[in-house]
């Protein structure tokens, strides 16, 4: 399609969608970069770097990136941990970014290693619990700030060693904002669904607080802390340092992997189109690396931003690198209005994105799904809020393989004889007038053993 024909039949399109994926990726990014610890602006240059070089070096033409749900649960755990190694933040930054930057290198050798087709593989179980046990933790580290208690240095069952503290110092106020906020949400997700709900909450919300002059904690200016990779000596660390920093990395690489191709998946069906996973990786690489190296935030490609780039019209590449240059004006003009957003209102949004990622229908189908499946899921779903993410995916894993490797063995395959429903199927056909022209032109399979969970 040559430039002018583009900007007859698709350019327009290519705006809708551009524009309506940016509207959701702002709340999102704001929200996920704050409940990293590293603030909202890191959430902001993560969102534009990744937009920007996924949707050009990407394999699937419209796909949407930005930080993510379950990336974002690793990074607050990673921050939370350096700070107290490190005594600060500042001091743990040029770590940190260290571990963002390898976790796009590390995406990047798997697409060039032609590993991107084999990721798809990983036991659904696992998946399930390790995104529901994602959401929970989502939601029970939101709680203290929707009740208006700023608590930053804890891990998700700290929550309930700080109850006493949380129940003392509720503030009316901030649970009036996000009680409200999570009302509106749901309001336009039923009633108006033309709109973003997160957007539209997120704006109605935050001028409430400033028509009433609402007494809440507001984000504020940033206050940004870029990596200072050239005075952070970080050639001289130990192995231990190289083995953690690399250890995180490859588990964000696999979550964000994980996430992007399961994304281009569900683009593919509504597109129609094919698309490639192993560019998708690398793409998912560049942007994350870059990110890391300008101060975002790592992030992977998310359905709800990419579907409503197609259902809005977006249909190349470009529709990618409008929302990513939506989000640079945003960035750079609209930062006044940033910091008059309360942190209750994104904590109330960060709590229904959490609610939406528990997979719901696999709880509700408990009796429908193998005893194993939901053994499986159930621990690493436990693990994942109780324990430790990657350990908690590394054991579903082993034990959805053993699982199948245990159906494999237990079945007893008969060479090429017949079952029994082999054998009625001949006994029909045979009564057919046309039985032999039948068999030239109908061939019936039985298939043997497990199906494969991939």
């Amino acid at each position: 399609m040559n430039f002018s024909n583009y900007i007859k039949k698709a350019f327009k399109g290519d705006l809708a969608g551009g524009v309506s994926s940016a509207i959701i990726v702002l709340p999102a990014a704001i929200g996920f970069g704050l409940a990293t610890g590293l603030g909202a602006i890191s959430g902001i240059i993560g969102a534009i770097f990744l937009g920007y070089f996924s949707a050009l070096f990407g394999g699937t033409k419209t796909q949407i990136s930005t930080p993510s749900g379950s990336m974002t649960v690793v990074i607050a755990y990673l921050v939370i941990d350096e700070v107290a190694i490190k005594g600060n933040l500042s001091s743990a930054i040029p770590f940190l970014f260290l571990v963002f930057i390898l976790t796009g290198v590390i995406q990047i050798a798997l697409g060039l290693s032609k590993l991107g087709d084999y990721i798809r593989y990983i036991p659904y179980p696992v998946i399930s619990g390790f995104i529901s046990g994602i959401g929970t933790i989502i939601v029970i580290m939101q709680i203290n700030e929707i009740l208006g208690v700023h608590i930053r240095e804890y891990k998700v069952i700290s929550t309930f060693y700080h109850y006493e503290e949380i129940v003392q110092n509720v503030d009316v106020a901030t649970v009036f904002l996000g009680l409200f906020t999570m009302l509106i949400f749901y309001l336009v997700k039923w009633k108006f669904k033309k709109f973003s709900p997160l957007l539209v909450s997120l704006i109605i919300s935050s001028v409430l607080a400033y028509l009433l002059n609402l007494d809440v904690v507001k984000i504020g200016n940033p206050d940004f802390t870029p990596p200072d990779f050239v005075h952070a000596d970080l050639l001289h660390l130990d192995l231990s340092h190289w083995i953690r920093a690399t250890v995180t990395a490859f588990s964000l690489a696999i979550l964000g992997g994980v996430n992007s191709l399961l994304t281009s998946i569900v683009a593919d069906r509504i597109t129609k189109q094919t698309h490639n996973s192993n560019k998708e990786l690398i793409g998912q690489g560049i942007g994350n690396a870059i990110a890391g190296i300008f101060g975002g935030i790592p992030g992977a490609g998310a359905t709800a931003t990419t579907v409503t780039n197609i259902k809005s019209g977006g249909t190349t590449r470009i529709s990618g690198l409008i929302s990513a240059s939506t989000l640079t004006l945003i960035f750079f003009f609209g930062w006044d209005f940033i910091a008059e957003i309360p942190f209750s209102v994104v904590s109330a949004l960060l709590f229904v994105i959490g609610l939406t990622l528990i997979d719901w229908d696999n709880f509700k189908s408990f009796k429908l799904i193998p005893k194993a499946d939901v053994y499986v899921m159930l621990l690493v779903f436990v693990l994942t809020i109780f324990w430790n993410l990657l350990y908690a995916v590394m054991l579903g894993v082993f034990l959805a393989s053993i699982q199948f490797l245990k159906k494999m063995a237990d079945e007893v395959e008969l060479g090429n004889s017949k079952t029994v429903i082999d054998a009625q199927a001949d006994d029909i056909i045979k009564t057919f007038n046309n039985a032999k022209e039948f068999n030239e032109k109908v061939k019936i399979k039985t298939i043997h053993g497990p199906l494969f969970f991939g």
